[in-house]
């Protein structure tokens, strides 16, 4: 099974953060990346530094790894580190999904009754 891209932003922001507990978020303006995080909040109150300042510091350990070939990263004036996946990483996840005959295919939910109402 293929991971999700929370999934993988998780993994690879763990070794970062020390076995502390952060959350990978999806704003609710595309404005603000596709995804963002807390981390930088989380380890900000541990050391006792500005949240910016830490979000920067991530941002740089950040810029030769895995995460950087798939989003460009942007640290926000309060300190979360946001992610806007790159357009050759989606055109990537988009060949890769073609090749899969069985993606989008699911037995959740088999077997079981769903009731849709509509209300005008």
């Amino acid at each position: 099974m293929n991971k999700t891209i929370k999934q993988i932003l998780k993994e690879e922001l763990s070794g970062l953060a020390e076995g502390l507990s952060f959350e990978i978020l999806i704003p609710p303006d595309s404005k603000l990346g596709d995804y963002s995080t807390n981390i930088a909040f989380v380890l900000a109150k541990k050391e006792g530094k500005k949240p910016v300042d830490v979000a920067n510091d991530l941002k740089a350990k950040l810029s030769n790894t895995r995460l950087a070939a798939m989003f460009d990263i942007q640290v926000a004036p309060n300190g979360f580190l946001n992610f806007y996946a790159k357009s050759e990483f989606l055109q990537k996840q988009l060949e890769e999904i073609s090749k899969d005959e069985a993606y989008g295919q699911s037995d959740e939910g088999k077997g079981k009754k769903v009731i849709v109402e509509y209300s005008s």
